[in-house]
């Protein structure tokens, strides 16, 4: 039986305020296979860019996985932090919003920036 997916935010509720304004998102699961653990923990940070762990699906189609990437394959980003440490779990992503590239985990890429053409990046 597969495991139940589940968001574990290890920050508080408002973690994205200042680094994100999203207007539209879905949630997303996120494949804990791709994340790499550090001191024990695998954990994707809020403001992390998102993109289909699986090269023939998208996320957004609803058929793929996502993982954490920072090139051409970028679809969103998210909104919340995720301990992924005990397997795969949801995140809300955000693909159509404003975004605070100061307060970003790691500064988009130009093919980053140019993959998320809804999302505007301000240096904030």
């Amino acid at each position: 039986m597969p495991k139940q997916n589940t968001i574990k935010k290890i920050i508080p509720d408002n973690e994205w305020q200042g680094l994100l304004s999203h207007r539209e998102a879905r949630a997303v699961r996120i494949s804990a296979e791709d994340i790499v653990a550090v001191d024990g923990k695998k954990i994707v940070p809020a403001g992390s860019i998102l993109g289909s762990a699986d090269v023939a699906s998208t996320i957004l189609q609803g058929n793929a996985a996502a993982k954490i990437v920072n090139d051409g394959t970028a679809e969103g980003i998210a909104v919340n932090t995720v301990d992924v440490t005990d397997g795969d779990c949801e995140v809300a992503m955000a693909y159509v919003a404003t975004a605070s590239t100061a307060k970003m985990p790691v500064a988009p890429s130009a093919e980053a920036i140019a993959a998320l053409s809804r999302i505007t990046f301000m240096d904030v």
